[in-house]
Order: structure tokens, then C-alpha cells, then sequence
């Protein structure tokens, strides 16, 4: 039986995925509370349909942030932190969506921006 190469991507996608078991009452989350969401483009509303989009309408898009408020109603307090940028790189970032959609790099160094997330106190 011949071995199956592993690509980078996928390597790439096995690290980025979280699994969340639901032990106990967990599963569906309740609308109530505080939700933390953690990510580079979750407050992003032009990069919603992906770097990679020629054509839309990027001003009507809206953010996965806007989203879970809009759903989750007034009980639930929506705590975001960028966690990190799209990559280290700042002139690769400023390249990284092809057709001049802004990434919002922030300067911050990457300790900070860690820590920030695991605290879900953003600044």
C-alpha cells in the first residue's frame, strides 16, 4: 500500500480546526452569557466572502462578529480579540487580498496579541 503524501495545506488545516466536545449541557449555546471570538478577519466584513472574490457587495457584508450579535440579542456580550495577523509578514499581508480588500493588520507584537485573546479582555 503506497503512503499518502501529506500537503502543506493540509498540515495547515489538521492545526487551525478546533474540536469542542459537548460534555454536559454545552451544545447549542445559549443566548446568554459571554461568547468569545478569537480570529484575524472575525471582525472583517470585507474579507467575508474571501480574499480571493473579484466581485460583490463588499459594503453590504457583513462581519461573523455583526453576525452572532445580531443572532445572539442583547443577553449575550460578544467579547473579540484578533489573536494574530493573516501571517507575520507585514509587506505579505499588505499583498495577501489580491484585490485591495484592507486586512486591518494590527502592530501589536505577537505576545500581545496572544495574550489579549486568551485573556478575552481585548484592549
Amino acid at each position: 500500500m503506497q503512503e499518502k503524501k501529506v500537503t502543506v495545506a493540509e498540515i495547515d488545516a489538521a492545526r487551525s480546526f478546533v474540536l469542542l466536545k459537548n460534555a454536559g449541557p454545552v451544545l447549542p449555546l445559549g443566548r446568554k452569557g459571554t461568547l468569545a471570538l478569537i480570529g484575524p478577519l472575525a471582525n472583517n466584513r470585507e474579507n467575508m466572502a474571501g480574499t480571493w472574490s473579484v466581485s460583490g457587495l463588499f459594503d453590504q457584508s457583513v462581519s461573523l462578529m455583526d453576525g452572532l450579535k445580531n443572532v445572539a440579542g442583547n443577553a449575550v456580550r460578544v467579547v473579540y480579540a484578533r489573536g494574530a495577523n493573516i501571517v507575520s509578514d507585514p509587506g505579505l499581508e499588505e499583498r495577501i487580498s489580491i484585490f485591495g480588500k484592507p486586512t486591518y493588520r494590527d502592530n501589536r507584537s505577537n505576545t500581545v496579541l496572544i495574550e489579549e485573546a486568551v485573556m478575552c479582555r481585548p484592549s
